[in-house]
């Protein structure tokens, strides 16, 4: 008697392979794309943080212009929290245009950072000397919390689609 499997039942077994894979993949997917958010909100937090730590030291919020002089800024504390920005998960670390946004009123007393959270969605954020926030997206299907996600201390935010 011949040993081995017949070819039926090997096409069954790569059948069953498959439907599971089919099953799973999206949402193996859904768990890598969940976590990169997540990431993205625990960099806005500190982010967040080393500003506010910023604030609380020197009584003035920290320069908006570009990424090197946040950074120089952040660093300039006694105890700085943050040795470089954190990057944005979606994008290419080696690009310094990655990092989050981070804006101020022209008063200097309200800020926002922000994270465009799925990448190259086109949001911007603009902040008022009256604390209120304008994010900018652009269409309806960018939703907050999925497609893009931002703190900081405003007291009001609406969000336009021009």
């Amino acid at each position: 008697m011949k040993r081995g499997f017949t070819l039926i039942e090997l096409l069954l077994v790569l059948a069953i392979l498959g439907a599971l894979v089919g099953i799973l993949l999206p949402t193996v997917v859904g768990w890598a794309g969940a976590g990169k958010l997540e990431q993205i909100k625990t960099n806005v937090g500190t982010l967040r943080t080393a500003i506010e730590q910023y604030a609380l030291e020197k009584g003035v919020l920290p320069r908006d212009g570009s990424v090197t002089e946040l950074e120089a800024d952040l660093r300039s504390v006694a105890n700085p929290l943050l040795p470089r920005l954190p990057d944005d998960p979606y994008a290419s670390s080696n690009d310094p245009w990655t990092k989050l946004e981070y804006k101020k009123d022209t008063n200097g007393r309200y800020y926002v950072v922000g994270s465009d959270a799925r990448g190259n969605k086109d949001i911007s954020y603009s902040i008022d000397t009256n604390g209120t926030l304008t994010v900018t997206r652009p269409d309806t299907s960018v939703t907050e919390g999925a497609d893009f996600y931002f703190d900081g201390n405003y007291k009001s935010y609406t969000v336009v689609t021009p």
